[in-house]
């Protein structure tokens, strides 16, 4: 491997090294650096794009996004810029961009795509390709051997993902390297400030913005360990995965249920845990319109393994959960995921944005923060309510206490009556499945 594939690239998260960096000192930063250079900014959505452009970015979309892209390298005035979700087929070669930023975390807009968001959380196959999405998004300013450029990474979420180790491994060993890199840019200087933190960050871009000779010679030699240090993710066993899912579609235009059975079985032996209940789906899927008894058998499974799936007809669960493992082993393996401690901070920060009492938050994302606190806490956690239809908002189980949790977050200033209720019913629903424990 050789720098004149990969060209220069600095890649820094500056929360990731100190948590006092907040979003809105990046911004600054950046638009500090558009006096001399062209700043590009990726985000997900419009409601990201509105903070930038409120303090003077200019937005680039639609049909005149070619025109304008081609203006950067024309102009000599510089600025900051914003695309919204284009992470891949631009081209910000050069002086187009020398400042990358990538604030927030990529987000897929078909339907399929946003299904297995939803439905497949932590799975190696999704997770994949987010991070695929962010290394396509990194890759729009280095779009040569000789190409230099500066790229952020900000935004909770996005932290959030990059911050976990067995994330890491999803992406390019020299973007893992790259990575290693901008986080551990100070590693010798622990107890930095703020203040000298931000200094450093600028020192550390300069010297690629400049090309030095010291920047240069020291990211060819990272780039050419980054293969022999740094392992990728193997993902033979999902394409053998697709292949055999393209199968089981094609057995079920031929209506030959023995097909369907040999490949899905495959595909459950060799799948990981994760994503058990959502192939189980899939065979149920298949097997309706041939054998509606079998399919419905084949749904219950796929609950049972992911609660979020759909809900067979009459279904019943006996027991929402059993507490498997120790509170604080649990607990231990969640701060264990993470990288270094800052990481940390960002997963509690995105979580807390979410414990809001406010009419303006979405009910079913504090449901969604409260069951992840629990899980962070060490609990066996679960909504009962939105997975079976049946009990609290949230469960929290442990190993001498457990939490039935009704969540009224929109509810601000007053609890209804019927509210009210609602906990007298869950503590029924609570005797009925655990009255002998």
């Amino acid at each position: 491997v050789s720098t004149s594939i990969y060209g220069e690239r600095l890649i820094l998260s500056p929360k990731r090294y100190h948590a006092q960096i907040d979003d809105e000192i990046i911004r600054e930063l950046c638009f500090e650096y558009s006096a001399q250079y062209n700043v590009v900014v990726l985000v997900p959505n419009y409601e990201k794009s509105a903070v930038w452009i409120n303090k003077g970015a200019k937005l680039i979309n639609g049909d005149s996004m070619n025109s304008s892209l081609n203006e950067l390298q024309s102009t000599q005035r510089k600025g900051v810029y914003v695309v919204v979700n284009r992470y891949d087929g631009i081209d910000l070669i050069d002086d187009k961009c020398r400042i990358l930023v990538i604030d927030g975390m990529p987000t897929k807009e078909t339907l399929k795509e946003n299904m297995e968001m939803q439905y497949r959380e932590n799975s190696t196959l999704v997770n994949s390709k987010r991070a695929q999405s962010i290394e396509q998004g990194l890759g729009r300013a280095v779009r040569s051997g000789t190409d230099r450029c500066v790229s952020i990474l900000m935004g909770d979420d996005l932290l959030y993902f990059i911050g976990q180790k067995n994330n890491q491994k999803l992406f390019s060993p020299v973007i893992q390297a790259q990575l290693e890199f901008g986080v551990n840019l100070f590693k010798d200087e622990p107890n930095l400030n703020k203040e000298k933190s931000i200094e450093s960050l600028k020192e550390a871009m300069i010297e690629c913005l400049l090309a030095t000779n010291d920047w240069r010679t020291f990211h060819k030699q990272l780039i050419n360990n980054a293969s022999k240090e740094y392992q990728i993710e193997k993902f033979d066993y999902l394409i053998e995965q697709a292949e055999l899912e393209s199968k089981a579609v094609g057995a079920l235009f031929k209506n030959d249920i023995q097909l369907i059975n040999e490949y899905m079985n495959k595909i459950i032996s060799i799948s990981n845990s994760k994503d058990d209940g959502w192939y189980y789906q899939l065979y149920a899927m298949l097997l309706y319109s041939l054998d509606k008894t079998r399919s419905a058998d084949l749904q219950i499974i796929a609950k049972e393994k992911n609660s979020s799936l759909l809900k067979p007809i009459n279904f019943i669960k006996s027991k929402a959960l059993k507490q498997l493992n120790p509170q604080i082993y649990k607990f231990k393996s969640e701060i264990l995921r993470y990288d270094k401690g800052t990481d940390l901070i960002i997963f509690i920060n995105d979580l807390c944005s979410n414990l809001e009492y406010s009419t303006n938050l979405d009910y079913r994302k504090f449901e969604n923060a409260i069951k992840k606190l629990g899980e962070y806490l060490g609990f066996e956690s679960i909504t009962p309510d939105k997975d079976f239809n049946d009990g609290p908002d949230n469960f929290w189980r442990g190993d001498t206490h457990d939490f039935i949790i009704e969540c009224k977050n929109n509810s601000i200033n007053d609890i209804s009556r019927d509210e009210a209720n609602q906990m007298t019913a869950s503590i029924r629903w609570y005797k009925e499945y655990y009255k002998n424990d």
